[in-house]
C-alpha cells in the first residue's frame, strides 16, 4: 500500500512538472507566431490574422461559396447585408494579454450574425484557440489550424 502511494505521488509530480514545462514554454512564446492565414474547423474558409494599429484583427480572405453566402446577409445591420464577405472582419480589437494571449476582442460569425466577446491562446506554431464568449463565464472555443504556405 505504501509504494502503491509513493508511486502515485511521483506520478503526481511528474505530471505536474510536465505542466510547468508546457506554462514555461508557452509563456516564452514569440506573440507574432499568432499573425498569418488560419483555418477554422467545419469551414472552407481562410482567416488572415494581423495587426490593426496596436490590436489584433483577422477578416476573411477566402471561403467556400457553396457553403457560405458571398454577401454579409445574416449581419444585424440592414446596412451591412449586401457587403462582400471577403474582407469583413471575423476578430476585430484584441488586446496583448501575455505573449501567447490576446483578450477583450470581438469575434463575428457571419454564418450566424451573431457578434461575441472573443480571446486567442496560441496553442502552438499551427493551432491557435479562438474563444467567443457571449457572457461571463460562458463561452465556447474552437482550434484553428495554420494554412500551410
Amino acid at each position: 500500500m505504501r509504494y502503491r502511494l509513493c508511486f502515485l505521488c511521483l506520478c503526481a509530480s511528474f505530471a505536474a512538472f510536465c505542466a510547468s514545462i508546457a506554462d514555461v514554454r508557452a509563456a516564452d512564446a514569440d506573440p507574432r507566431l499568432v499573425l498569418g492565414k488560419w483555418t477554422p474547423p467545419k469551414m472552407d474558409a481562410v482567416i488572415d490574422v494581423h495587426y490593426c494599429g496596436e490590436r489584433l484583427c483577422a477578416e476573411l480572405v477566402d471561403h467556400d461559396y457553396e457553403n457560405l453566402a458571398t454577401t454579409d446577409v445574416l449581419n444585424p445591420d440592414p446596412g451591412l447585408r449586401n457587403r462582400p464577405l471577403l474582407g469583413v472582419h471575423i476578430l476585430d480589437g484584441l488586446v496583448m494579454a501575455s505573449s501567447d494571449k490576446w483578450k477583450d476582442g470581438e469575434l463575428y460569425d457571419p454564418r450566424t450574425g451573431k457578434t461575441y466577446l472573443s480571446k486567442i491562446k496560441l496553442l502552438d506554431k499551427d493551432r491557435v484557440k479562438i474563444i467567443g464568449c457571449v457572457g461571463p463565464g460562458l463561452c465556447k472555443g474552437y482550434v484553428w489550424t495554420r494554412v500551410k504556405s
